[in-house]
């Protein structure tokens, strides 16, 4: 493990968190032990969030573990796993992916209302700030196979936080701009030359 973190120090300011994703298939039975031995093997510089795909891992004695730890339990948005929405660590990763039903070909526009599920997670995300916890920064993720097209999905939950939108079509077309006005020679090549660049997400 030691070798995979010594091949993302050069992402280490640029990192939010680091995505731990469980098999469907891992019960809390057979891998919670293993799960707490490796947690406790991670690298502190990073911020860590778990992803649970079975509902065994709902249980106090991980979400106290969790704790502990600092680890984020992620939210996720999924037709086949309602995911717990319990507070763990001083951020929040949320993923909202939906399911496979939507067609690749119809990706690019949204498809299906997801209005009830968002005003779901609005409810959540106000209860949290109500109830003052120490969350330093929330983390939304939508992709495509949740509604459609992920970036207007990120711009219709914004507005119904009644936040700013995005103007994503705007940043597109300048990211294409600028790859345009570079050469090949000039693009990245390699991870560790992420480090030398600076992204506006």
């Amino acid at each position: 493990m030691s070798l995979f973190f010594t091949t993302l120090e050069p992402l280490i300011d640029k990192t939010l968190l680091l995505l731990i994703q469980l098999p469907p298939y891992l019960f809390a039975k057979k891998g919670f032990r293993s799960s707490q031995i490796m947690t406790r093997n991670l690298d502190t510089r990073f911020r860590y969030a778990l992803e649970v795909r079975d509902a065994s891992w709902f249980e106090d004695k991980v979400y106290d573990f969790l704790k502990e730890e600092n680890l984020s339990l992620v939210w996720s948005v999924r037709e086949e796993l309602t995911t717990s929405t319990v507070i763990t660590a001083d951020q929040l990763y949320t993923r909202i992916i939906g399911d496979r039903s939507i067609n690749e070909k119809d990706f690019g526009k949204v498809v299906k209302d997801r209005t009830r599920e968002m005003m779901e997670y609005m409810r959540h995300f106000k209860e949290m700030q109500n109830a003052e916890m120490n969350v330093r920064d929330v983390l939304i993720a939508f992709n495509n196979h949740f509604a459609g097209f992920g970036p207007q999905s990120v711009n219709d939950f914004l507005k119904i936080m009644n936040k700013p939108e995005i103007s994503w079509k705007s940043e597109l077309e300048s990211r294409h701009q600028n790859n345009t006005n570079h050469s090949i020679g000039n693009r990245q090549s390699s991870l560790s030359e992420f480090s030398n660049f600076q992204y506006k997400v």
